[in-house]
């Protein structure tokens, strides 16, 4: 249908009136096109101009801008110095007589030129120690080297990754170095760019040769706060594979600031120390028979096997401070007046701080019989009298003699007490021998 529609409209288009139309229709459609292109074609052509003009002036740009940041850092390094200065100034204001020296000398230039000093003496300490430390080595240690065996190694090392790169075969006594270690760029020391060092293959710690470890072992002391050879070892272990303590201990013994510092401790040490006297130590075997199974007092039935639980020096001294002070104190007077001076002794300061008095260890509170036990024998008492009453303790010869069946039959079967009224009183054998004996049962356990 609309093809039969087109085709009856052909012979309208022959019409030179309706071509005529056609035409006018068209031409502003064509100008608007060829307007469009030119105006596209020399904007294409500015942009090209103005590429080419940026790309010829980028490196004079570039080279002012690196000026411009240049005048920039002078200027502000001027200014943080003034300030140093000013505040220098006022905080150390020189005297009329510092002048001239300030002047001639500075007090900048003259720490720099101590401290560049000591750092000489220092290094040129340490290289000598090293040596000796080498010298002294029946083999040389493989991870300490040279500055000759470092090239040496150095060279083999190239000639190993030169050969490796050509696809070429690597000789069996470089292979195995090849293995180990690799060259690499890396930072030094003090973090500029030190050039080609040798690095552990695997882990990527540097290998430096004795030389450069002063550099490193001094950066990282200071880092770690002048510590000790542990300390900078695990700090330094991490970043290079070759670093010993042994070469550790050997830079530390030329820091002054160090031993300043163990000089301090000592001294401190010594105000802090205690008395000579005060700490002395006892000699047990003068009060106890040391055994292979039991240790036995000298002055009574005291025994205590070598094998029970617990410190025995502890149990040694306790017995004696609670029954043999008397010795105890004759035992250090005499070791006293043998080497001279008088001190205050731990049984001394044990009786002031109220640990045990003599007058306690003399005495005992022992609990009385009861009323019917009594009064069998003297009648009635009063209860507040008769429930405690103090008794002297035995002494040693007594305990020994009580434990050894030396004891006669009459002092066993009787034993007198003094009462507050000062009357002699007996008691029954079996009672005060029972009770003495669990007493003293109970002295010996402890």
């Amino acid at each position: 249908m609309q093809n039969y529609f087109l085709l009856s409209l052909l012979p309208l288009y022959h019409d030179n009136g309706l071509r005529i139309m056609h035409e006018k229709l068209r031409n502003p459609i064509l100008n608007t096109l060829t307007q469009l292109q030119n105006a596209i074609g020399k904007e294409k052509e500015a942009r090209d101009q103005k590429m080419n003009t940026i790309q010829s002036n980028g490196t004079m740009e570039n080279v002012e801008l690196s000026k411009k940041c240049t005048n920039l850092v002078v200027m502000a390094n001027k200014t943080g110095s003034k300030i140093r200065e000013n505040n220098w100034k006022e905080k150390n204001e020189p005297n009329e007589l510092e002048l001239d020296f300030l002047e001639n000398f500075g007090v900048g230039e003259q720490k720099n030129a101590q401290k560049s000093a000591y750092m000489r003496e220092w290094h040129d300490k340490y290289l000598a120690d090293m040596e000796k430390v080498l010298g002294q080595k029946r083999t040389q240690p493989r991870n300490l080297l040279t500055e000759q065996k470092y090239k040496s190694l150095m060279e083999k090392v190239k000639f190993a990754e030169s050969i490796h790169k050509t696809n070429g075969q690597v000789p069996k006594h470089l292979n195995s170095i090849l293995k180990k270690y690799r060259i690499a760029l890396v930072n030094g020391p003090s973090g500029e760019m030190a050039g080609n060092y040798l690095v552990e293959n695997g882990t990527g710690r540097i290998i430096a040769s004795v030389a450069h470890l002063f550099n490193v072992l001094h950066k990282y002391h200071l880092l770690t706060g002048h510590r000790r050879s542990i300390s900078m070892f695990n700090a330094v272990k991490k970043e290079y594979a070759n670093i010993t303590v042994e070469s550790i201990i050997t830079f530390l013994s030329g820091c002054q600031e160090c031993k300043t510092g163990t000089k301090n401790e000592r001294r401190m040490a010594t105000l802090v120390k205690s008395y000579e006297h005060k700490t002395r130590r006892i000699d047990y075997s003068q009060f106890y028979r040391f055994g292979p199974d039991v240790i036995e007092c000298r002055h009574c039935a005291y025994r205590r096997w070598t094998n029970s639980p617990g410190k025995p020096t502890n149990a040694l001294r306790s017995h004696l401070k609670k029954y043999h002070m008397n010795v105890l104190k004759q035992y250090r007077i005499a070791i006293l007046e043998r080497d001279g001076g008088h001190s205050k002794t731990e049984d001394e300061e044990s009786d002031q701080n109220g640990e045990r008095d003599d007058d306690e260890d003399k005495q005992r509170i022992v609990p009385m019989p009861t009323e019917d036990e009594e009064s069998d024998q003297n009648g009635e008492r009063d209860d507040d009298e008769d429930n405690q009453r103090i008794v002297p303790m035995p002494s040693a010869e007594d305990e020994e003699s009580d434990q050894n069946g030396e004891m006669d039959d009459d002092e066993d079967s009787q034993r007198i007490m003094p009462t507050e009224e000062g009357v002699g009183h007996k008691t029954e054998a079996h009672t005060w021998n029972d009770q003495f004996r669990s007493a003293e049962s109970i002295n010996i356990l402890c």
